[in-house]
């Protein structure tokens, strides 16, 4: 492999390493108008206002390298004619092309000494590193047959009299293109992220991580099948597909519950696209809650400042009058605010350790969703009418008040 591919990851790692929800949750408390114009046009598109998703394209592209970009457009049969190529860039990615072109075999990924290593293998090997993991690459054919068979009929209509072979070699050109560039596309995002704070791009991140963002454009995007124009021979599949993919990425990494997928799509018109969502449903591992977090033992002395047995005496007082589990998030709020508990614990910790000192199973999902509407739409906490927030409002202050009598 070529020595240039062997990059340092370490921004990447960084990003991973250090709380990059933290910083984005940071980032939206500072700047709370920029994001709420970013959803309101995001959301708002049946105005005819696009800008937002013209900017986003923008920013796309400027993450994509030129030759790659050049050789998109080139699949498509645009010629780019404005991109400035070096010939240094595009040799090196027409030779790493080549050198993947008929691989069949695992990329190797590890973490040595703080940075990432990146190296070809043909076998999967065994290793008691956590920090190395494989990704297969599938030799052409298997890796064609296993591209899903509406993009590959899609492919071959917007190609009409270009033979399957040939449509097969362009595609796998691309697709390794795309691994090569993938670490320069990861830097330039770490760098608007962490570097130049780019709004667009945290306001785009925060949208679907914490805002439900795949749900809400899986639902525009299921409004477009009932359109006439769009019930074309392939256009339908690709929709359902498309949402599937965005279900199956929102569950797997716990921005959504399958409970909220489901009642979204359960009742939706069409049954194809319905069929695909509930399938994915179905196959798909949820993450919501951390459940890895029931194999680790969170003792609250660990998380608890001041007068430790005096403070959970209060918390053992507090718990016996609870009268919904998801008063626990005014809970963790109050002791915050008393400083008994350290401000930087997650709720996820705080869920366990109280259910391992009650020796009770509170429920978690509604109390992850109230802890997240006091500390990441705290305007909203402290100003609305709604009666579970305003209860919510006054068992913070009351028991606050009691926690401060504690040293």
């Amino acid at each position: 492999m070529d020595a240039n591919m062997k990059q340092d990851f370490s921004t990447m790692h960084h990003a991973k390493q250090s709380g990059f929800l933290d910083y984005l949750c940071d980032w939206k408390k500072q700047h709370e108008e920029e994001y709420f114009s970013f959803r309101k046009g995001f959301e708002q598109i049946d105005g005819g206002d696009n800008s937002v998703y013209t900017r986003l394209f923008e920013m796309a592209k400027s993450c994509i390298p030129p030759y790659f970009f050049t050789m998109l457009m080139n699949v498509f049969g645009i010629e780019d004619t404005e991109s400035e190529i070096s010939e240094e860039e595009k040799a090196l990615i027409d030779g790493i092309v080549d050198e993947l072109y008929e691989f069949d075999g695992f990329v190797k990924v590890g973490v040595v000494d703080g940075e990432f290593e990146v190296d070809l293998v043909k076998e999967k090997g065994e290793s008691d590193n956590p920090n190395v993991a494989y990704v297969r690459i599938k030799g052409i054919d298997e890796w064609w047959q296993s591209v899903p068979v509406q993009y590959r009929m899609v492919a071959s209509l917007m190609f009409s009299g270009v033979a399957e072979k040939e449509l097969k070699l362009r595609a796998r050109r691309v697709f390794i293109a795309a691994y090569a560039y993938s670490p320069f596309v990861i830097d330039k995002m770490c760098d608007l992220a962490y570097e130049e704070k780019d709004p667009l791009l945290l306001s785009g991140l925060y949208y679907i991580m914490l805002e439900h963002g795949f749900r809400n454009m899986a639902k525009q995007l299921g409004g477009i099948l009932s359109l006439p124009n769009m019930m074309g021979l392939f256009m339908p599949s690709l929709v359902s597909n498309t949402i599937g993919k965005m279900a199956q990425t929102s569950i797997a990494n716990g921005f959504d519950k399958k409970a909220d997928w489901k009642a979204d799509f359960k009742k939706n018109e069409n049954k194809d696209l319905r069929r695909e969502v509930m399938a994915t449903i179905e196959e798909t591992a949820g993450k919501h809650g951390r459940p890895h977090l029931q194999q680790e033992r969170h003792d609250i002395d660990d998380h608890l400042i001041g007068d430790k047995s005096a403070v959970k005496q209060e918390i053992s007082n507090i718990l016996a009058n609870m009268e919904h589990d998801y008063e626990l998030a005014f809970l963790k709020e109050a002791l915050i605010q008393s400083n008994h508990l350290d401000d930087d614990i997650s709720f996820s910790k705080f869920h366990h350790a109280i259910c391992t000192f009650a020796e009770k199973d509170y429920k978690y999902d509604r109390a992850q969703r109230m802890d997240t509407t006091i500390n990441f739409r705290s305007q909203e906490f402290e100003t609305s009418k709604k009666p579970r927030l305003m209860r919510g409002r006054r068992l913070v202050r009351i028991w606050t008040k009691r926690l401060l009598q504690i040293q």
